[in-house]
């Protein structure tokens, strides 16, 4: 009962700073899925789903964003109440408790994903829950019942998030330290885990909703749980070169601002100590080292800062274990109060990144974009933030919906394909899809970058968020003629806020969305170069640039086909 009023007062915090418009990664995907219904992205993430779902049922008077936002605010506030129930049962000492678990909630990673619909604030709980049920093992929990919460526990992984198997030398020195009876211990532990699979059941019968895949067989249901769509064992779709030292030496440099170094240092001589102690410190760390700079050299996205936005969400589970690990080695008298303090500052140094409330910028994106686009036009996206924000708008607010997005990403999936009218039905790559039909078409810059405009119709920025693929018989344009158009757009353009931190500027979505305006006028930029006008050149940019404070800090690529 001590953990309630954790859990309440982080809940409020936490709350406070939910979002209230559609972001970026996968939060606008369980947004809709919480709206709509239907299947995530592999493996489907199905308790997450049902929980959003439910929150969203059950929570009134508040927008979808912010009720699916919430739902990751309670497992958040759960997960710290949890890991501070664990800790006063290893310690038995309040102090050592509330610090090791106030260090956990003001964590700036797990402190921003607390505040959106994302799957990892549950991963945390899942791992905040092992360790409870570890530290009760510690102090002498034996048995079938231990055996069946470890079950559970790891259930709730499996249902959730695939990482739990990372936490495997915790689970398995859990399990061994209360193995009382072999046969009846195993027994119960495994039948306990398979509850977890049991979840993705209801998966095969989606008629309806957003859907990922084709779960509706047996066949579908077990490649969706494999995440075979991606590859298994492989973060995301790439072809890159990356160093299996990138993510890890990335994740290691962040300890120590991540932590607040006093207490990182704490941790890290806990994890030393362990090795002579042995015990559960020891699978804590075994644990931390696995799900940390072991799985992290597993990523197969460069370390730069688009994809540290990806590569940061999954640093929350080991954030659980660290925060634990450096309880442990605090001192259990009351100089453990001493670092109070230290957690309050951390909190207030992290408080304005970590929260989403006032974030807008990719919702007035995804709606400018939308509602600028010409009847029955196509949009040719190049991320989940475009594709699942719009899928959010259109099938939940009813804008545009005549509007076809589509995501070349995904052509390569016959189930994506079926699920587009002709003649998207066929294609299956982008150039396909720029000229398979006289529809007006849109797309994203990024496919018009360096080499890639090779050989593509030219292709305008005329509504500024996208390039409009020019028809062959209209005239084209000149630049001025150009600019007035796009500033006609940007007047009509919704902007209820901007990027106000440097933070905002290189780790997150909005800063993505910002920099597609940008583009739109360095292109058109390009196309007064190409005329002889270098100062009406010079001028744009420096007026695109007022767009955000940071923008002086974009590398704009200079090759995108122009005017």
């Amino acid at each position: 009962m001590r953990s309630v009023p954790v859990f309440v007062t982080l809940l409020v915090v936490y709350g406070l700073g939910c979002a209230r418009t559609l972001q970026g990664g996968d939060a606008s995907e369980f947004m809709t899925l919480a709206a709509v219904g239907g299947v995530a992205h592999p493996p489907g993430y199905p308790l997450f789903t049902y929980w959003v779902q439910a929150v969203v049922a059950l929570v009134p008077g508040a927008q979808v964003p912010w009720q699916a936002s919430f739902a990751s605010a309670m497992c958040a506030a759960a997960a710290v109440s949890v890991l501070h129930a664990a800790l006063r049962t290893l310690t038995r000492h309040e102090g050592v408790a509330l610090v090791g678990a106030g260090v956990l909630a003001v964590h700036p990673v797990f402190w921003r994903y607390a505040t959106v619909a994302e799957v990892f604030s549950m991963a945390a709980l899942t791992a905040a829950g092992l360790v409870y049920v570890a530290a009760r093992v510690e102090s002498g929990w034996r048995g079938w019942r231990p055996q069946l919460a470890l079950g559970l526990v790891v259930a709730s992984g499996i249902a959730n998030h695939h990482t739990v198997v990372l936490l495997a030398p915790l689970a398995v020195w859990t399990f061994w330290t209360a193995l009382e009876r072999p046969a009846r211990d195993v027994a119960v532990c495994a039948a306990a885990q398979l509850v977890g699979f049991l979840f993705y059941v209801p998966l095969m019968f989606m008629k309806s909703g957003l859907r990922w895949g084709d779960t509706s067989t047996l066949d579908g249901l077990v490649h969706h749980l494999l995440r075979r769509d991606y590859g298994t064992f492989d973060l995301a779709v790439a072809e890159h070169e990356v160093g299996i030292w990138e993510h890890p030496v990335a994740f290691l440099m962040e300890l120590g601002p991540s932590f607040g170094w006093v207490f990182a240092g704490l941790a890290i001589y806990a994890m030393v100590r362990s090795v002579k102690d042995r015990g559960l410190a020891l699978a804590l760390s075994a644990s931390w080292l696995l799900a940390g700079p072991l799985f992290l050299a597993k990523f197969n996205l460069p370390a730069d800062y688009g994809n540290m936005v990806v590569a940061r969400r999954f640093t929350i589970v080991p954030a659980v274990l660290f925060a634990g690990l450096a309880a442990l080695a605090l001192p259990r008298d009351h100089k453990a109060w001493w670092l109070a303090p230290v957690v309050l500052l951390m909190g207030a140094m992290n408080a304005s990144d970590a929260s989403h409330a006032k974030w807008t910028v990719l919702e007035d994106y995804l709606r400018n974009s939308l509602q600028v686009a010409e009847p029955n036009a196509v949009l040719v996206v190049a991320s989940d933030n475009t594709l699942f924000g719009s899928a959010y708008l259109q099938r939940v607010e009813g804008l545009r919906p005549d509007v076809t997005v589509l995501a070349p990403t995904m052509l390569s999936y016959d189930w994506y394909r079926a699920g587009l009218t002709a003649p998207y039905d066929t294609v299956r790559t982008v150039d396909e899809a720029l000229v398979a039909t006289d529809r007006p078409t849109y797309v994203a810059y990024v496919y018009y970058q360096g080499s890639n405009a090779a050989g593509r119709p030219l292709a305008l920025p005329e509504p500024v968020t996208m390039l409009r693929v020019w028809p062959s018989d209209r005239p084209l344009p000149h630049p001025a003629e150009l600019e007035q158009a796009m500033d006609a757009n940007m007047a009509s353009f919704t902007f209820r806020s901007g990027i106000e931190t440097r933070y905002q500027w290189y780790d997150t979505w909005e800063s993505w969305a910002v920099r597609q305006y940008i583009r739109g006028f360095d292109t058109l930029a390009q196309g007064y170069e190409r005329v002889g006008d270098p100062d009406s050149a010079d001028r744009v940019r420096a007026e695109a640039r007022g767009l955000s404070p940071y923008a002086e800090l974009l590398a704009t690529p200079r090759s995108l086909r122009a005017p």
